[in-house]
């Protein structure tokens, strides 16, 4: 099915061809677009040494982007700036998305415009996670996740990156990849917010395929997609259902984005922006999700 890109044949054609990725901006956003899915199935675009295909980005008060790769090398993070004294906040995407999409950048720009000091990053695993192969992108949060772990137990072995310091925020399938993190990390991460979990292709009946309470000190979770492509049942220490956390939440309804011109947001990436930028509001205001 298009829907959720099963891949039900080989795309014809050069295969550095099928397998390039594209970015194409659509109302407003950008998506990460391929021929081939990116994963382990059989016509995938191979997935060697998954790690290179993954990054993290390191956002600064001044704009300023720094890439950092996912090697493991003491020192490596002190000598990019990073304080190991203060909250981090790790962004993790979500389907068609990248780290410094129009999502990842408002949500970096909110806590960088706190007066409280953030090391804020996000983490990019775009390549895996392209339009229209959801399926092969749900598989690879796993994979995803397992990268993450690595690299966040290394650092936090050598002093420069706490877990009880660090705050995930996921959305979507980035909320799974957190939970995939956290769990191979013993659930000793600091914080985990999910911002509309992923259901297709997460079963609710298997709670270790899914973000649960468990995978970190504190979760908190909010829905504003419940039972379409969002987790419709609580599954955090706190979750919150804003508008009751149904799909068409305000300023989503067709006529309202016909209206605007963003005829093409109608659905889920709507519901994405509205929810992002509500999530964003609260800590350009100097709020927290803790107390919505």
């Amino acid at each position: 099915s298009v829907l959720l890109g099963h891949f039900v044949g080989p795309v014809q054609g050069d295969y550095n061809e099928v397998c390039k990725i594209y970015t194409v901006g659509i109302a407003g956003s950008e998506i990460k677009v391929s021929l081939r899915p990116h994963s382990t199935c059989t016509y995938c675009c191979n997935l060697i040494s998954p790690h290179r295909r993954i990054a993290l980005h390191l956002h600064r008060k001044n704009h300023e982007t720094i890439k950092i790769d996912m090697k493991r090398k003491r020192g490596r993070l002190k000598a990019y700036g990073i304080n190991s004294n203060i909250t981090t906040m790790l962004y993790i995407h979500g389907f068609t998305e990248y780290a410094i999409g129009v999502s990842a950048r408002g949500v970096c720009d909110a806590y960088l415009s706190r007066d409280e000091d953030y090391n804020v990053l996000s983490l990019d695993w775009s390549s895996l996670a392209v339009f229209p192969w959801y399926s092969a992108a749900a598989n690879n949060t796993r994979i995803v996740g397992r990268v993450l772990a690595k690299f966040l137990k290394f650092y936090d072995a050598s002093g420069e990156l706490p877990l009880e310091n660090v705050h995930v925020v996921g959305f979507s399938l980035g909320s799974h990849v957190a939970g995939f993190a956290s769990r191979i990390l013993n659930g000793r991460m600091g914080r985990i917010t999910a911002l509309d979990p992923a259901f297709p292709e997460f079963p609710l009946d298997d709670k270790s395929q899914i973000i649960t309470k468990e995978d970190a000190g504190y979760v908190d979770v909010i829905h504003t997609d419940s039972g379409g492509y969002g987790i419709p049942i609580s599954i955090g220490h706190s979750d919150f259902y804003p508008n009751g956390g149904r799909f068409m939440q305000p300023g989503c309804t067709a006529s309202q984005l016909a209206e605007e011109g963003n005829i093409l947001s109608i659905g889920s990436r709507a519901v994405m922006a509205v929810f992002l930028q509500y999530y964003a509001a609260i800590f350009t205001r100097g709020g927290s999700t803790r107390n919505l």
